[in-house]
């Protein structure tokens, strides 16, 4: 067998190298270079958040603000009064365990000034209404914290011509107080701390150039997560990706999850941010993107401004076909003729074409593994009949080499990424240890570098360590061995086989999950992507929405009853200019 084997290797490796033809190999360098394009933007953000942290830390400050203060020679505003007053918006539809908690988390992360707090929900209806009232009357009713901050709730009623969010933020920003210097807009469940409200503050202030600022989601994996489904991976996976766009200090996009500006810039018709919301818009964060970018203004991401979530151990595949779907039906979506311009280079030049061709040159530089890995076993390093050949006259050997190594290279910097930024957060967060892991059985063992920030730590121990947390785990000890693989499975092992099986868990498992996920995730946005050009609905939260003209065309929602219903956009837009909401 062993020798039919390598007969047929050898018959494999005789036949013309396809390699050498000379129009395969011009594809090859597209796509070697869109690989090595993604390498280097990588290089570019870790290098980024490395510098401002070790500046921080260098300081001992935790925001950019005090940072700069610091190395100017100035002292910190000590006054309440003389900081900027703010208004922040939180769109809310419905609620889940750690809902309270996370508004009280956001009401205590302020910057030392006058806060005030709007939560625009649909409907009284909505489980959230009663869960915000309750929360409110357990704040005044507090006396240490009745000045942290008023709490206003909108109920913006239903929407049938506007994506539901913008219509909340529509009616919630009628009732931003008019003495407010600047507007957050914040999602309900994102984790705030108050380093980013100060350094999205202090970036506005620094530079009048900037219009937006803007913060950047991460998700990490918790030291106290068992398991991470495929569906989490290919989240991780979609998040690296992300990290494309905060490589600089401005970078081209949004994320509508924390925006801040200027309040007078944002009712000011000449911007039109506003306007252009009422006009049947579907996404706040493009409509927004879209107007910086027509009046010549600039974004701002503060790297310190990055609001972390844990991954959800029940991410399904299903709800991140969803969310990819809805990410991808955004950039169909447009205001004017500029926004769909660049949101139509972002669609088919980005995610169709860019992410499919990264997606082959994946699949390739697996398929070079397995040639290199042939002809080392069969004795071959080249071709048999000349060393060199195609366009660019290289030895396949070396071809297959250069994309193994740009691929390896691009994931651990990808990988790097991942853990300077998550070093970030630690910095910066009240609650350092939740973010950091432990690799051994001794409760004092060394931490587990995955989430470090030192260059080469993770390639380092997860080649030395690897082989050893395996040999521990699932030959050193076989009673843990069968609860490792129940961990695997999902079932519910001891807790003294999670502690045992951690290690492994932090370095195979996360680094070939992490590799899986991510090519799994170019192939889902890719095929969203590309599909979005031909579908003009989406669910989002359980309501339908159907598009014209990259506007909200028509809005279908589902009574008690089960039954779907609808009303005209154009009337749903009048009575939505007729109504006036009261605030609570």
């Amino acid at each position: 067998m062993d020798l039919y084997l390598k007969n047929s290797v050898e018959i494999w490796l005789d036949v013309e190298d396809w390699t050498c033809q000379p129009l395969l190999q011009a594809g090859l360098a597209v796509i070697f270079t869109v690989g090595l394009a993604f390498t280097l933007i990588w290089c570019m953000t870790w290098l980024r958040f490395y510098r401002e942290l070790l500046r921080l830390r260098r300081s001992a400050s935790t925001c950019i603000s005090e940072m700069k203060r610091k190395e100017a020679g100035q002292q910190q505003q000590a006054s309440k009064k003389e900081l900027p007053r703010v208004s922040v918006l939180l769109p809310v539809k419905g609620v889940h365990s750690r809902s309270q908690h996370n508004w009280r988390h956001q009401m205590e992360s302020t910057h030392g000034g006058d806060v005030e707090f709007i939560f625009c929900i649909e409907s009284h209806d909505d489980p959230a209404y009663q869960a915000l009232k309750s929360f409110r009357e357990e704040r005044n009713s507090d006396v240490n914290r009745r000045g942290q901050g008023q709490i206003k709730i909108v109920v913006a009623g239903l929407s049938f011509h506007s994506s539901q969010k913008i219509h909340n933020l529509l009616e919630g920003v009628k009732h931003v107080n008019p003495q407010s210097d600047y507007v957050l807009f914040l999602d309900d469940d994102a984790e705030m701390r108050p380093v980013i409200m100060r350094d999205l503050i202090f970036h506005l202030e620094e530079d009048p150039s900037v219009l937006v600022a803007t913060g950047y989601p991460h998700e990490y994996i918790s030291p106290t997560t068992t398991s991470i489904s495929f569906a989490g991976f290919m989240l991780l996976g979609y998040r690296k990706l992300a990290y494309l766009n905060i490589s600089l200090l401005h970078p081209p996009a949004l994320w509508g999850g924390c925006l801040m500006l200027r309040r007078r810039e944002l009712m000011d018709p000449n911007i039109g941010i506003l306007e252009a919301w009422k006009e049947r818009g579907y996404s706040d964060d493009m409509i927004m993107g879209g107007r910086v970018h027509r009046c010549g203004r600039r974004m701002c991401h503060p790297a310190t401004c990055v609001l972390v979530s844990e991954v959800d151990p029940q991410y399904s595949v299903s709800r991140h076909f969803n969310y990819i779907g809805r990410q991808m039906f955004v950039l169909d979506t447009y205001s004017d003729s500029t926004d769909k311009t660049q949101n139509y280079i972002l669609l088919v030049l980005v995610c169709i074409l860019v992410l499919s061709t990264a997606l082959v040159f994946h699949l390739i530089t697996i398929a070079y593994s397995f040639r290199i890995a042939f002809r080392l076993w069969a004795g071959e390093w080249g071709l048999s009949s000349e060393s060199y050949c195609g366009f660019f006259q290289l030895q396949p050997m070396a071809l297959e080499i250069l994309f193994v190594a740009n691929c390896a290279f691009s994931f651990f910097v990808s990988m790097q990424v991942d853990a300077v930024i998550t070093r970030m957060c630690q910095h910066v967060s009240d609650q350092p240890e939740k973010f950091v892991h432990q690799c051994v059985t001794r409760p004092n063992g060394p931490q587990c570098p995955l989430s470090g920030h030192r260059p080469f730590a993770l390639l380092l121990w997860t080649f030395c360590m690897s082989p050893t947390c395996l040999t521990r785990c699932f030959l050193c000890l076989p009673a843990c061995r069968s609860q490792a693989f129940a961990l695997i499975m999902g079932q519910n092992p001891s807790a003294e086989a999670k502690v045992s099986f951690v290690c492994s868990q932090n370095m195979l498992y996360l680094v070939c999950g992490s590799i899986v996920g991510y090519m799994a995730n170019l192939g889902v946005q890719a095929s969203c992507a590309f599909g979005t050009l031909f579908t003009d609905s989406i669910v989002w939260s359980g309501v339908r929405y159907y598009r014209k003209h990259g506007k909200v065309e028509a809005v279908w929602r589902t009574d008690t009853q089960g039954k779907p219903y609808t009303v005209p956009a154009s009337v749903s837009m009048q009575k939505s200019m007729a109504t006036k909401t009261i605030v609570e």
